[in-house]
């Protein structure tokens, strides 16, 4: 008797143990605003507490995720979908029960949820000197960009502008392809993968339209066929000032690499998903590779939320994209938080608590799940243990982690050693994702230290749709992922015009005094966290002229010339002069590296009485 049941016991306990390792193996690899799926069941995609899209292919709806493996192609002999892979890092859009079977892969090291990004000439193309150079100043050749694809990871493209077609044939178009990430199938359209299954593997959901798509519209040919279309208009105006021919404006307008080839990606309306994005790249660098010419990729987006010290896996995959050979540039934007006071930095010494206050203000809330909400990420310099608590308007007290719902709002607080740079994590994220709004007033999170010895902190309000505020915040240390990668050329801005008429010949100026030449005061501020010089160099960014997308709905005193350019500001507006640039001196030599052009660029800036004395924060080299 005592044999019978001592091997059953024996074969019990090592599969109660053998389970509880697995238990275990999910949780340390879930980042930790996954585990509510992970635990919730295969029909949760809606216990993530931030932010999140839906892809709806065959009828299920799948999550984005962004893997951390050491061994991609193992993954994919397994059966797992993988859309785009850079190195270590790659993407994927799954089920909760793939996601589930996928923390059981031993070669699976970290599994995140996506992020969300955010969008941040005549005068700039004299001032910078670009029209010298279209021109023939320079060894009697016309840099205009030949032979080079500027790409844009944006909003879309308005197609039909004449800024984007042929100068000499306004049926041709100067556009390669759109992949429009944001639409489903239909009748006769395809994926990437639909049209080339090897090369493009993986890349299989979107609408891919070619060349030869687009001029079907233009020629009257095939009308109707092309769906793609730019409402937000930000992507067609950092377009037009990169490669716009200035064609309806009789040149006036003209970007900075005028005949440039274009590459565009839709991967928003506005907000734009890491996972999204990285596919983006794996997409431009196939491309690229095909028509065997040199590739910028223009990237006028960012997100204060994630480590800020360019271990982020969309910053990998940046470095990953420009470091793999020559004529690979990847140009993004600093940011629009020169301002915003978002970001919070102290030392905590062993024991000792912080309070962290945050400020609601009254607000029209939006009727629909998490659209109501604020984000506040805070890392330490290592991965050493604390505990948090939170504390609402209305005295409810979080003191638990994870999903908690109380009558003044969801709230989320984890906690967790990052794997890519070992050190600690404290997220919060307060919206409705329940039937409450968040509250208006005070809100605080208590941090107590507990690792034994002193610990630095930083900390960002990356997100709010409500004005939430950061008690106590500066505006240091705010330069936008993924323009916190190592390898990318960082943008910020200053003023270039201060007064403009719109097309109505009303008169119009920014308000204040006139501060042409003076760096813009939303553009963001450096260093990195770990140090790093950021931004790089800055570009004229605010009064920029370019195309108006002609299925966006403007401000009318933004509306230039013939109704078919607009003018705004951001940094946004000057990361494509620094990306046009970077097509010149690539039409001049195709072999330059993106180090070897940051180092141009860097190295032959303009610096006055307002860049003062470089590099430095604000400025960069100039």
């Amino acid at each position: 008797m005592k044999k019978i049941l001592f091997v059953p016991l024996a074969i019990m306990l090592f599969l109660c143990a053998n389970l509880y390792s697995q238990v275990v193996l999910k949780k340390e690899k879930a980042d930790m605003k996954l585990q509510n799926v992970i635990s919730g069941g295969s029909s949760n995609i809606n216990y993530i507490p931030i932010p999140h899209s839906r892809y709806g292919q065959g009828g299920v709806d799948n999550l984005g995720v962004i893997i951390k493996t050491n061994n991609v192609e193992y993954l994919r002999s397994k059966g797992f979908l993988i859309n785009s892979s850079f190195g270590q890092y790659a993407t994927l859009k799954c089920t909760p029960e793939v996601l589930s079977n996928l923390m059981q892969e031993e070669t699976v090291i970290k599994v995140s949820p996506e992020k969300f990004y955010h969008h941040t000439n005549d005068v700039a193309g004299a001032v910078t000197g670009a029209r010298l150079l279209n021109s023939g100043y320079l060894n009697n050749t016309q840099y205009r960009g030949k032979k080079t694809i500027l790409c844009f990871i944006d909003s879309g493209i308005d197609w039909s502008h004449l800024d984007f077609r042929s100068t000499t044939d306004t049926t041709k178009s100067r556009i390669l392809y759109i992949w429009d990430q944001t639409l489903k199938k239909s009748g006769a359209e395809k994926s990437p993968q639909d049209r080339d299954a090897v090369n493009f593997n993986g890349l299989n959901y979107g609408v891919e339209y070619s060349k030869s798509n687009i001029e079907g519209e233009l020629g009257a040919s095939h009308p109707g066929f092309v769906r793609e279309r730019d409402t937000d208009g930000h992507g067609s105006h950092v377009a037009g000032t990169a490669v716009g021919n200035g064609a309806a404006s009789g040149g006036k307008y003209a970007g900075i690499a005028p005949e440039a080839d274009i590459l565009i990606i839709k991967a928003g309306n506005g907000s734009f998903a890491d996972s999204n994005i990285m596919d983006a790249l794996s997409y431009v660098y196939t491309v690229a590779k095909q028509l065997n010419e040199p590739v910028i990729v223009n990237m006028s987006f960012g997100s204060l939320g994630g480590p800020n010290d360019g271990t982020d896996p969309i910053d990998k995959a940046v470095d990953n994209f420009v470091s793999t050979g020559s004529g690979r540039v990847a140009v993004i934007a600093a940011g629009n938080d020169g301002v915003s006071n978002a970001h919070i930095t102290g030392s905590l010494a062993n024991l000792s608590s912080i309070n962290f206050s945050f400020h609601v203000p009254s607000y029209a809330p939006v009727n629909d799940t998490n659209n109501n909400y604020f984000g506040f990420d805070l890392w330490f310099n290592n991965g050493g243990t604390v505990t948090s608590s939170v504390k609402t308007p209305n005295s409810y007290s979080v003191n638990s982690t994870g999903t908690i719902l109380t009558n003044d709002g969801t709230v989320y607080v984890n906690s967790q050693t990052d794997p890519d740079n070992n050190e600690r994590e404290v997220y919060l994220y307060v919206s409705n994702a329940s039937t409450r709004n968040p509250a208006p007033g005070n809100w605080s999170m208590n941090v107590v230290n507990n690792s034994g010895s002193t610990m630095t902190y930083h900390g960002w309000l990356f997100d709010s749709s409500m004005g939430a505020t950061l008690t106590g915040g500066d505006s240091q240390y705010s330069i936008s992922s993924p323009g916190s990668s190592a390898n990318a050329i960082t943008v910020g801005s200053y003023v270039t015009r201060f007064r403009w008429q719109d097309y109505r010949d009303s008169s119009w100026n920014y308000s204040g005094t006139d501060f042409s030449d003076n760096i813009s005061t939303f553009s963001s501020i450096g260093p990195r966290r770990d140090g790093l010089q950021k931004p790089e160099i800055t570009a004229p960014g605010q009064g920029l002229i370019s195309v108006k997308s002609s299925s966006g709905t403007f401000d009318p005193g933004t509306v230039i010339s013939g109704n078919r350019y607009l003018i705004n500001q951001g940094t946004s507006m000057a990361t494509p002069i620094v990306s046009g640039s970077a097509a010149l001196l690539l039409q001049q030599s195709s072999a330059l590296t993106a180090s070897q052009i940051k180092k141009i660029l860097t190295g032959n800036p303009v610096t006055d009485s307002y860049t003062g004395q470089v590099p430095n924060p604000v400025w960069g080299y100039g």
